[in-house]
């Protein structure tokens, strides 16, 4: 490579350098502008003058943001109503929002300044670990309290689960008055899981809306205001243990298929529990047909069984069998779907697909 080459190619390297860091300054600019234009939207209310339920709504409408993301910029933008310095900050360009973002989760208007004083010059990163163990009003000084790290956690989850999410989001949002952050929301999730299931015996456990409609047979579910796409095998699930809704007809009562007295009467007969071999499963259980509905099986207590959920999506994918067998516990037997007995294993190096019926 001759030196012309060399020069010119460490001008294209400049160059393409220099684009980089003219993006991220203008990024840093519709930031400040945005949140600038929010606080001001927020002061003059106009998310009750637009018709909006709260600013939350409006700021996930008007941003084009997940949920998730608009509720984390109005986090700050309420913070900045009372954090002068750092709001000049930003629109000065001082700091960035990714800063910002991180330091109104410790500064007040009494420390505001000490944590500016302490964040200048630091990368986003670097201020995530200066404010890591702090809670809301602590100094930069103060000793971080491990209790108050927040441990990013992510999951992956199947339409249907994340329309259960956001149900539950929203519900527990409403039960508590406010909008509550991740850690409370879970934690509040969970003590509410592991305080037991308080559901009566005769309650269908489908507590969720699941719709066919009748054109297209197109199965959705509701999730906090979203329309979620769904497996259509989770209706056939859910159809076991439901109440239906005529939706076509306003006012129309819902339709309880197995009668509260016959549910009862087999949540008693079954002790509450998963009648698969070697469940113990008593949280979350459901009504199953051992004969299908779809082959006209009946309602009566002698067609019914419980079934946990892992074990009832087992059984309506097929890879467990469920079947009339006399000298089965309560007239019930359990088989895998390649016919051994439930839970006796494969012969010496069989694979499942060797196992399985032609």
């Amino acid at each position: 490579m001759t030196q012309v080459q060399v020069m010119g190619a460490a001008s294209e390297v400049q160059r393409a350098d220099g684009r980089v860091v003219q993006a991220v300054e203008r990024r840093r600019r519709a930031e400040a502008e945005e949140v600038a234009a929010l606080l001001d939207a927020r002061a003059l209310g106009v998310h009750q003058a637009l018709g909006f339920a709260s600013f939350h709504e409006y700021a996930e409408a008007r941003l084009q943001l997940s949920a998730r993301l608009a509720y984390e910029r109005v986090r700050v933008v309420e913070a900045l109503t009372k954090l002068p310095r750092t709001r000049a900050a930003l629109a000065a360009g001082v700091v960035g929002y990714s800063a910002v973002r991180e330091l109104t989760r410790v500064a007040t208007p009494a420390n505001e300044l000490a944590w500016l004083e302490r964040a200048a010059g630091c990368t986003a990163r670097e201020i995530e670990r200066l404010v890591a163990g702090h809670a809301l009003g602590a100094d930069p000084d103060d000793t971080p309290d491990p209790a108050e790290v927040l441990t990013p956690v992510s999951f992956e989850l199947t339409p249907t689960t994340r329309a259960l999410l956001r149900e539950a989001r929203q519900q527990l949002h409403r039960d508590a008055g406010q909008r509550l952050d991740d850690d409370a929301f879970i934690a509040e999730l969970l003590r509410r899981a592991l305080a037991g299931n308080p559901r009566k015996p005769g309650t269908p456990s489908y507590q969720i809306a699941i719709n066919v409609c009748d054109c297209c047979e197109r199965v959705t579910q509701d999730g906090a205001g979203q329309v979620i796409d769904i497996d259509p095998a989770e209706l056939h699930v859910a159809l076991c243990d439901a109440s239906i809704i005529d939706t076509t007809r306003p006012g129309a009562p819902a339709t309880r298929e197995v009668p509260a007295a016959t549910r009862a009467a087999v949540v008693r007969r079954d002790h509450g529990r998963c009648k698969v071999p070697g469940c113990r499963n008593a949280a979350w259980v459901d009504l199953h047909h051992q004969v299908y509905r779809s082959q006209f099986g009946g309602h009566d207590a002698g067609n019914l069984l419980l079934l946990c959920t892992a074990h009832h999506h087992a059984v309506h994918d097929g890879r467990v069998i469920v079947t009339r067998d006399p000298r089965g516990h309560d007239g019930f037997g359990f088989r895998h779907a390649d016919g051994r007995p439930y839970g006796a294993a494969r012969a010496q190096g069989q694979t499942a697909a060797e196992a399985a019926p032609a």
